[in-house]
């Protein structure tokens, strides 16, 4: 309708399910391959989060991620 503006956020979508993120949690994320990879946050920084996988730690973006 005139008169109310229309933002546009980049606020991440939230499911029914969406569970808030933190050191512990068990998510899942894309890797460059397309591989599903599931693994354990073991740091956020703001929006980048570190995800232990195997041995392996990931750098990501909160938005990357989906909680399991």
């Amino acid at each position: 309708p005139p008169g109310i503006p229309v933002t546009t956020s980049k606020k991440k979508r939230t499911s029914g399910k969406s569970k808030p993120l933190a050191v512990g949690s068990k998510v899942s994320f894309v890797d460059d391959e397309g591989e599903v990879l599931k693994g354990v946050i073991s740091e956020i920084d703001g929006d980048d989060v570190s995800v232990e996988v195997d041995d392996e730690e990931w750098e990501l973006s909160l938005e990357d991620l989906t909680a399991l």
